[in-house]
């Protein structure tokens, strides 16, 4: 057996979504050693972490080309250091999963990573982000288009519909996963369509958490062509990310503040080499479901002086 473990950033200050929350000079009570997302977000001195309670399979994507590597050739099980908040990997049943405790962490034995868990904990992730976006959205904008005499560009509403509809579509139809549930809510809603969107996704992630390899390359029907359910789902990905990216946009032209969806914004102090924080709206989904019925409580944005806002460009000397 051999163990992993990620190498802790030296400063941080951000709150994580799914299961997480506010890190500020992280310890071992409040950061996870699993990172399988590792990329500078707050400045070349900080690294981003992947979210507690996610399940993971391999430590950091910095050493996971070490770690298959060397699991190719010593067919040794890993072991990975977990937060305090138990998560149990999906190989093996958690009945099934030694734990031992020392030094704020727990040890947790699986298997080697499958090829394809990345698009899985990549669909974990995004359907949050969907979710926060569709927060940030007031009852009174779903009729809003980009411009209102323009029937050609979706309203938040249809913005809503597409999304789920569209979804549900190719999951079943292409990936063979079926919900069982109606795509859309029975109240059209702002909060019926998170609280449905959420359920729908949470019980299609469930079932990709089932798959193996094999399954991930299977032939399946992509309209009017074939290709393997990897690629389907990979472009199933960036439809949202196309989707939710229009929807951003769309947020800015009504005015609206902006909390981190992938890192920074102008809202939470500008760019990466502004040192700016990554603050997401909540810290979890249950966080956000249980906030928005109570009529919002998002994380509070750092407001800047007046004149004083950072322009967001990359452009040297700006």
């Amino acid at each position: 057996m051999m163990t992993v473990l990620g190498d802790s950033p030296g400063s941080v200050t951000q709150l994580l979504p799914a299961a997480s929350g506010t890190v500020v000079s992280p310890s071992g009570d409040t950061l996870s050693c699993s990172h399988p997302r590792a990329f500078f977000q707050t400045g070349p001195h900080a690294t981003r972490w992947a979210p507690l309670g996610l399940d993971v399979s391999f430590a950091s994507s910095r050493r996971s080309v070490m770690t298959v590597r060397a699991l190719r050739r010593s067919g040794s099980p890993i072991s990975v250091c977990m937060g305090p908040e138990d998560s149990t990997p999906r190989s093996i049943p958690s009945t099934e999963a030694p734990r031992s405790r020392g030094h704020e962490r727990t040890a947790i034995r699986f298997a080697a990573p499958m090829t394809y868990d990345f698009l899985i904990e990549s669909y974990a992730t995004e359907r949050v982000k969907v979710l926060s976006v569709w927060s940030a959205f007031r009852d009174e904008d779903l009729g809003v288009r980009p411009r209102q005499d323009d029937p050609r560009g979706r309203s938040v509403h249809e913005q809503m519909v597409h999304q789920c509809v569209s979804e549900d579509a190719w999951f079943r139809n292409m990936l063979g996963i079926d919900v069982a549930a109606p795509p859309l809510p029975a109240r059209e809603t702002r909060l019926e369509f998170l609280k449905r969107y959420a359920e729908d996704s949470g019980r299609r992630l469930e079932r990709l958490r089932q798959t193996d390899e094999r399954w991930w390359e299977e032939m399946t029907n992509f309209f009017d062509v074939r290709r393997s359910k990897a690629w389907v789902f990979t472009r199933r990905l960036t439809h949202t990310w196309h989707h939710r990216g229009q929807q951003m946009a769309m947020l800015r032209m009504l005015g609206r503040d902006l909390h981190s969806n992938y890192g920074p914004t102008a809202d939470t102090g500008g760019l990466m080499q502004h040192h700016a924080p990554t603050i997401y709206a909540y810290s979890s989904l249950e966080a956000l479901l249980d906030g928005e019925t109570r009529g919002g409580a998002k994380s509070p944005l750092p407001r800047p002086s007046s004149g004083t806002a950072v322009p967001v460009t990359e452009r040297p000397g700006a």
